[in-house]
């Protein structure tokens, strides 16, 4: 068999890009392209910025930082989209409007693999679409303009394509993503709203009949969840042929990307949450769950379900929901039980044999005692 080109690799070595295991290995990188004075700049600057708008600003002041600390940084991300969109590049049409294009290296690829479509690159930050021009002149593209903008800034214009590449967590508050014990869909539903209106925006510059090409960081989740379900709402539906989850190292940390390719047409016999149960590969037969997809199996069991034998919520002394246990009854099988676990970030779903109820029911008590001395409130479950 014919081994595919590692497209992504390719770039990156024509950009002189290394991704680095570290950020002392970006510091070195930096140190080598750009002299000692500029990378104890950058890195006094970059370091431990939390301002991620000022962040933005600063590793972009100049095109040698700008490509050297992206590159370095988000390398591993850039070779593995690269060579996901190249596999995909025929979802793409003549006009691309890419949003969120940052300092323009993605685009700048899109630009080289589709040399027959002219693609307009957006971004909110200046310097970013400096570098970004200066990037795609050294290449020597011209189907290519960049513009500093927001997609709200763009009037009734509507695209072929719409690629979006990590813009939806910078338009949503919490980028911790925890559960919150309610059931999944309602936390699906929670996390989509905060990003209902950004959604909206970016389906609307897509023309009937086009696609929006999305790479989003983000595990399988709620937040990633609602993002389906707001695809759903504004008419796009999944390509599923298309999703790819792309597990990536970031300075040596893995990172997750979620992509994808929805079409702008009727998507009202898209089921997004069939869909959604699809990507845990599992028949739902299984006697113990971990994670989203222990809230996933509680999502499609729960009207199923009797009222709880046993459980309680856990709240803070702030008075946040910190955890959540449960025993249900079976309807339609009294010799089974679901025990739900929750607590810490961290959930567990089980089915166990309903003789077992007693010795679950001591286990319930006792972590009730422990958590009481720990001084969580405790709330009886009452449905």
């Amino acid at each position: 068999m014919k081994r595919e080109k590692d497209l992504g690799l390719q770039y990156l070595m024509e950009l002189g890009i290394r991704p680095a295991k570290d950020m002392d290995g970006i510091y070195r990188q930096l140190r080598e392209q750009l002299g000692q004075e500029q990378a104890d700049k950058a890195k006094a600057e970059l370091w431990d910025e939390p301002d991620v708008q000022r962040l933005y600003d600063l590793k972009n002041e100049n095109y040698a930082t700008s490509v050297a600390f992206s590159g370095a940084y988000d390398g591993d991300i850039y070779r593995q989209a690269c060579n996901w969109i190249g596999q995909h590049k025929a979802q793409f049409g003549k006009e691309i409007l890419d949003v969120g294009c940052d300092c323009g290296i993605l685009s700048c690829f899109l630009a080289k693999i589709l040399p027959e479509s002219q693609i307009t690159s957006i971004d909110r930050t200046a310097n970013a679409i400096a570098v970004a021009r200066q990037l795609a002149e050294k290449l020597q593209l011209t189907n290519i303009t960049f513009q500093h903008s927001d997609i709200a800034d763009l009037g009734d214009t509507v695209y072929d394509t719409v690629f979006s590449m990590r813009t939806v967590h910078e338009n949503v508050a919490t980028k911790d993503i925890q559960p919150s014990y309610l059931l999944l869909l309602e936390q699906a539903q929670m996390y989509g709203n905060t990003i209902a209106d950004y959604s909206a925006r970016l389906a609307a510059k897509v023309k009937e009949g086009g696609t929006l090409v999305s790479i989003e960081r983000g595990e399988r989740n709620p937040m990633f969840l609602g993002w389906l379900l707001n695809l759903h709402e504004n008419k796009l539906a999944i390509q599923r042929d298309s999703y790819t989850e792309l597990l990536c190292t970031t300075v040596g940390k893995p990172a997750v990307l979620q992509a994808l390719v929805a079409g702008k047409a009727d998507a009202q016999n898209d089921n997004v949450y069939a869909f959604w149960c699809d990507l845990f590969d599992t028949d739902w037969s299984d006697y113990q769950y971990t994670g989203w997809a222990a809230e996933t199996f509680l999502q499609n069991t729960v009207y199923g379900l009797g009222q709880p034998t046993d459980g309680y919520l856990l709240y803070n002394q702030d008075g946040a929901i910190c955890g959540k246990y449960a025993i249900w009854p079976f309807k339609e099988n009294p010799g089974a039980v679901l025990f739900y676990q929750g607590a810490a970030g961290q959930t567990t779903v089980g089915v166990y044999d309903a003789a077992l109820l007693p010795e679950m029911g001591r286990q319930l008590a006792a972590m009730r005692e422990a958590c009481a001395r720990q001084g969580l409130l405790i709330q009886p479950l009452k449905e």
